[in-house]
């Protein structure tokens, strides 16, 4: 399971650059769970870094606003995705079918996504996985749009890798992709070049599902998709080089049977699994029921798990887990619950709210505040089977994209690039 092509050797000399660089100062915009003809450059040469959108640990004290959003209530016209009113939407990609104008087919089943800035034009890229066998198109995709959304380019970033989920962008410009089966990886790839990945083998060998990077405390977190998962921190060595470090997991002071609390972090003896799975190898970590999305705001780490519907937030600064939503039905049919089969997140900044999608339930995306409250934005219409997967937000705020990762029928996925007014607080 290795790249097609070998790393590019640019992004090593900014990795090096960056390790003396101030921490914050390559952060902009807010978003997220804090991509000849058809592809851009593959040289590598770039004028400027590429930083993405996500917050990663930069603190906002605004309050939540979720009812500042709007309920989707008009049909897009788009595949079935119903948008608020004023807003409009368009079909991005199609697995199966070319982006755009350029030459490249879309792989099925796109999940997790990240927005960056493009590093010479004032268009942006969006960095998609894809949750399919190595053989099937596995890997991860980026699409470059212009600043009004129009394709620019489309191109692989990742290959020869299997069930890639979620993952995480990191504040120097590059996608993290997490491989979801028992000896799965996580993968570091630049979105404007294509087949980039490097494999980061120190960050665990287990189910990866998410990956959230804190800048201001040097580390990542990483959620795992067992039923029995736990939450990790990975230290590098070296910030921010991802290629040697610790890895932790978390330990919730007394065993508390809900899994808040105290947290302290014990030092997983063995990341690579050769004999032991990670998540049994300290006794006493936390189990979380089925670990997926990671966003990072307001100073903290937010994570989602599925079996029980729930939506953490882990404080760095005074090590304390909480909760910030659970559904109160079974997640089946959602029991009046306005948001259930948590999967994906995304914060937004600019209106503090963590952007959330689901995972079966009605498909929604759904608007959740720090309170707890929760509004639903957007809606997917006739996918039964599927799952909304990847909201995030450009760098602009003038658009959102997002997946059905199966769509309609035979598993044809789509994604969407949604245009409205974004509210702030």
């Amino acid at each position: 399971m290795s790249p097609q092509h070998p790393p590019d050797s640019s992004r090593r000399r900014l990795l090096a650059a960056l390790a003396g660089a101030p921490i914050g100062a390559l952060l902009v915009g807010a978003g997220c769970s804090s991509d000849g003809g058809d592809t851009a450059s593959t040289s590598g040469s770039k004028k400027k870094t590429t930083t993405s959108t996500s917050t990663n640990g930069v603190p906002t004290s605004a309050p939540s606003t979720p009812a500042s959003w709007s309920k989707p209530t008009i049909d897009s016209g788009a595949d079935g995705l119903l948008v608020p009113a004023g807003w409009s939407a368009t079909v991005l990609a199609r697995t199966g079918e070319k982006v755009g104008s350029t030459n490249y087919v879309w792989s099925p089943a796109p999940d997790g996504a990240a927005t960056f800035a493009d590093p010479d034009d004032d268009g942006w890229w969006v960095a998609i996985n894809h949750e399919a066998a190595s053989d099937n198109g596995g890997g991860a995709s980026a699409i470059h749009l212009s600043d009004d959304g129009k394709v620019i380019a489309a191109h692989r970033i990742l290959g020869g890798t299997t069930l890639n989920c979620a993952g995480g962008p990191t504040p120097w410009g590059t996608w993290l992709s997490g491989e979801e089966f028992d000896q799965g990886r996580v993968w570091e790839a630049d979105p404007t070049v294509e087949n980039s990945g490097e494999a980061r083998p120190a960050l665990g060998v287990f189910k990866h599902e998410a990956a959230g990077v804190d800048e201001a405390g040097k580390a990542v977190y990483l959620t795992e998709d067992q039923p029995d998962g736990r939450f990790y921190r990975f230290t590098p060595s070296s910030w921010p080089d991802l290629g040697a470090g610790t890895l932790e997991v978390a330990v919730v002071k007394g065993g508390s049977i809900d899994g808040t609390g105290a947290v302290t972090w014990a030092e997983v003896p063995d990341p690579s699994a050769a004999e032991m799975a990670t998540r049994t190898q300290v006794a006493d970590s936390t189990p979380y029921a089925g670990g997926e999305g990671i966003a990072l705001g307001d100073g903290k780490i937010f994570f989602s798990t599925k079996l029980d519907n729930t939506v953490w937030a882990y404080d760095p600064a005074s090590n304390e887990m909480s909760i910030v939503y659970r559904a109160s039905g079974d997640g089946a049919t959602g029991d009046g619950d306005v948001l259930t089969g948590v999967d994906n997140l995304w914060w937004d900044g600019p209106s503090a709210t963590l952007l959330t999608a689901e995972d079966g339930g009605n498909m929604e995306l759904v608007a959740l505040g720090l309170d707890g409250s929760a509004v639903p934005i957007l809606r997917v219409e006739g996918h039964d089977g599927s799952e909304i997967t990847g909201p995030t937000v450009s760098p602009d705020r003038k658009f959102m994209t997002l997946s059905s990762q199966r769509g309609r029928k035979d598993s044809i996925g789509v994604t969407w690039l949604v245009e409205g007014p974004l509210p702030s607080v």
